[in-house]
């Protein structure tokens, strides 16, 4: 089983459309294409983008002016290019409020995996949304167009969870304060071999190390986390956790789930991606200079992180898993590099190596590193690498 994460920066249709800036479609090719060759079964992508002014409430599904579009065209694209797999999706609902929501869409092989909730469509997702629909069992809700067919028949009226409440307790957990968004909870369950069930829970936390560390905190108080392991269930904790790795100030951050018995899967490579405009070739192999936050002067954080070695600048591992029971046997475990990554074709058009070996002073090679074929389809299609594990 392949289970994906990724952090889709501002996820909206105008990542599938061309631009002035994107002619070509590059940005969709990388996305697509990036997807295409890890071939998950399960995958997870965060910040799907909803309207800041869109009066919805948290349980909503995402907006039609913003993410939801853009997810009906990545599920097209995977259904038209692979439809023996029978790709679907868990339709994303907001998860926080204010200028801090988005959405969070889980994605699945219905070949591979039942979609098993654990949540129902309820009056918590928007009126207009749903519908009444009759079944031998009697009547729920369904998702309505044009979310429908996004699930297989059978497992149209199921949905993701997302309130929370400590143990004994009715009051909503908040994560860490109030509008930050809420974990997702997806159940899916393995169709032939061992019919595991992979419980997932995804979620992005607060931008911040201190307001991130407070967040996973309280992820740990939920029941569901909390609760004592069940024969053949994988639980799986992903998120971009906004919380370094490679920072030794903040790497203790993920001991409250740890101390629960949840494994970190990842302790390197870095995640991030700096910035275009400061995206650079200068550095070391394989990170040069374009895993990192700029040069220090210009970042606060600066004074925060280990020093790196590398002579590139400091890096950043906020992407990660964390499994229960600690000894499931992790097959293979990878961040997806397709800047200067070996394991998947490379999509850049020139390599780093052959930029440096061009006429021409530092700022020249930044200026081909930084166009659209090369690393500008890349950043300009997220700020995060997206990582997978085999279980």
């Amino acid at each position: 089983m392949r289970i994906m994460t990724w952090n889709i920066q501002d996820l909206s249709i105008s990542k599938f459309l061309s631009s002035d800036s994107d002619p070509s479609n590059l940005r969709q090719f990388y996305l697509h294409s990036t997807i295409r060759q890890v071939n998950p079964d399960i995958m997870i992508i965060l910040e799907v983008e909803t309207s800041r002014e869109d009066e919805r409430s948290q349980g909503s599904i995402v907006s039609d002016t913003s993410g939801g579009p853009a997810i009906r065209q990545l599920l097209w694209l995977l259904q038209a290019t692979d439809s023996r797999s029978r790709w679907a999706v868990v339709p994303p609902v907001i998860l926080g409020a204010g200028g801090k929501k988005e959405g969070i869409a889980v994605f699945f092989k219905a070949s591979v995996v039942d979609f098993q909730g654990p949540s129902v469509v309820g009056p918590a997702i928007y009126n207009h949304q749903i519908q009444e629909s009759t079944s031998p069992g009697g009547q729920f809700m369904e998702w309505a167009d044009p979310w429908d067919k996004a699930l297989p028949p059978g497992q149209r009226h199921l949905a993701g969870r997302w309130q929370w409440a400590e143990t004994g307790s009715h009051t909503p957990l908040e994560f860490a304060d109030a509008g930050n968004r809420q974990p997702y909870q997806t159940i899916f369950k393995e169709k032939s071999g061992a019919q595991r069930t992979f419980n997932i829970f995804s979620m992005h936390l607060p931008s911040t190390a201190d307001q991130a560390v407070k967040a996973l905190k309280k992820v740990a108080k939920i029941p569901d986390i909390q609760r004592d392991d069940i024969a053949n269930e994988i639980r799986i904790v992903t998120a971009d956790f906004n919380i370094n790795v490679l920072n030794s100030n903040y790497s203790d951050g993920y001991d409250s789930l740890k101390d629960l018995g949840y494994k970190l899967i990842f302790k390197n490579p870095p995640t991030h991606l700096t910035t275009l405009t400061v995206a650079s070739t200068a550095g070391t192999h394989p990170y040069y200079g374009f895993m990192s936050q700029g040069p220090p002067g210009n970042v606060p954080e600066a004074l925060t992180v280990l020093p790196d070695t590398s002579g590139d600048w400091p890096r950043k591992l906020l992407d990660n898993f964390l499994i229960r029971p600690s000894a499931t046997t992790i097959k293979n475990a990878s961040v997806v590099n397709r800047v200067t990554g070996k394991q998947f074709d490379p999509i850049m058009r020139t390599s780093i190596p052959d930029i440096n070996a061009q006429m021409g002073d530092q700022d020249a090679h930044n200026a081909v590193f930084r166009r659209i074929e090369n690393f500008g389809a890349i950043r300009g299609g997220s700020d995060h690498l997206p990582i997978y594990i085999d279980l």
